[in-house]
């Protein structure tokens, strides 16, 4: 469990300081780990795997998965604003795997054949060729759960439960207070970003 609680993934962002003292108090053997992990749920946040996501169900079929659909406007400024394309900042090593072509990072997803392209784009390109790719073969997911980013930003608490009832799963003891916190970031937004892609 990552118990940094600067990270976004701290467990103590989910899990209540009671149940994550019970957890770190109490040593399991292998074999009482994998007994107590019969209809547990692993989940994972990821938008990068998104294409090779039907790939996946045909290994693990009974995997569910939950698709977020943002607004492309929205997600490219998010984007330009952390800066992860450019290639002057720190964060151009964030997405991993990478090879580097002409001292410049590629991502593992960009695709065979686009190697070129992705290093000789602008940074706003980069961000547009990331949003496409992730959502590319979202129609491809069967029997995929689908949310609106705007409907979870609108109502979380009503958005939440409808996702916990199609996952048939139960709150946990910070849900409440994590829903609570859900709120639109307040960075300026160029609304007119998109006319500014290649």
């Amino acid at each position: 469990i990552n118990c940094n609680i600067e990270d976004d993934s701290s467990i103590y962002k989910v899990k209540t300081n009671q149940e994550i003292e019970l957890r770190l108090r109490n040593h399991s053997t292998k074999k009482v780990t994998q007994q107590r992990s019969v209809g547990s749920v692993v989940a994972f946040k990821i938008p990068d795997v998104i294409y090779v996501i039907p790939k996946l169900k045909e290994y693990y079929p009974s995997t569910r998965v939950l698709v977020v659909l943002r607004d492309a406007v929205d997600t490219i400024n998010s984007l330009m604003a952390k800066k992860w394309f450019s290639s002057e900042t720190k964060n151009s090593d964030l997405i991993w795997p990478f090879t580097i072509q002409n001292g410049v990072n590629v991502p593992y997803w960009v695709k065979e054949g686009d190697e070129d392209a992705w290093v000789a784009m602008s940074e706003l390109d980069r961000a547009a060729y990331y949003y496409i790719r992730v959502n590319e073969n979202v129609t491809d997911i069967a029997n995929r759960i689908e949310i609106k980013y705007s409907d979870l930003m609108q109502n979380p608490l009503k958005e939440t439960e409808r996702i916990a009832g199609a996952l048939n799963l139960d709150f946990g003891g910070m849900t409440k207070q994590i829903i609570k916190g859900i709120a639109r970031t307040e960075i300026p937004r160029n609304k007119q970003i998109i006319s500014g892609i290649r």
